[in-house]
């Protein structure tokens, strides 16, 4: 599940107040596909590397809105376990996209009653761990737009990324921090 929050900074905490549900995925509605069309060179094809700061993708898209965050386990009773998406990068080619996703843990495994999805208050808003994790895209980039549906695979026991060389070597190029 995806999530925009606004916040409000009261040092030392941080309160989050839900705006709405969003989409990370799809060619339409999804962040990242809505985004990569703003900033992509119209003669950008695959094989293409981008990377965007969140922030930077809210200020256009969606301008009441601070943070993008995922709920991990939304169908778990009980748990709250939120990240912010602070930066995306992908490499699309051969019809398909890994993207490595920043984030910043806000909630591990934290009980929903202490901290209900429509608001909630933290106290460390500088003490949070950054978390890298990896996923992909059904779609690539052809004629400076992303291209194809932008849906993540059809569920299977083997979901992960694959990273062939030359996206291996893309991720490890970009400045560390990213």
């Amino acid at each position: 599940m995806f999530l925009l929050y606004k916040i409000t900074k009261t040092p030392p905490t941080c309160r989050f107040d839900l705006l709405r549900t969003t989409n990370l995925f799809g060619c339409n509605v999804g962040l990242v596909a809505r985004y990569l069309r703003r900033i992509i060179p119209s003669d950008a094809n695959q094989p293409y590397g981008w990377h965007f700061r969140v922030s930077d993708a809210l200020r256009e898209l969606e301008p009441t809105a601070d943070a993008f965050v995922i709920e991990l386990k939304p169908n778990e009773d009980g748990n709250a376990s939120r990240y912010e998406v602070l930066e995306v990068a992908g490499y699309s080619a051969n019809n398909w996209t890994p993207a490595m996703m920043k984030l910043r843990a806000l909630l591990v495994d934290e009980n929903t009653a202490e901290y209900p999805r429509e608001a909630f208050v933290l106290n460390r808003s500088n003490e949070l761990d950054e978390v890298i994790t990896f996923l992909h895209f059904r779609g690539s980039i052809k004629d400076g737009s992303p291209s194809d549906k932008w849906l993540p695979p059809g569920q299977s026991s083997t979901n992960s990324t694959l990273l062939f060389p030359d996206a291996l070597s893309y991720f490890r190029s970009l400045p560390r921090g990213t």
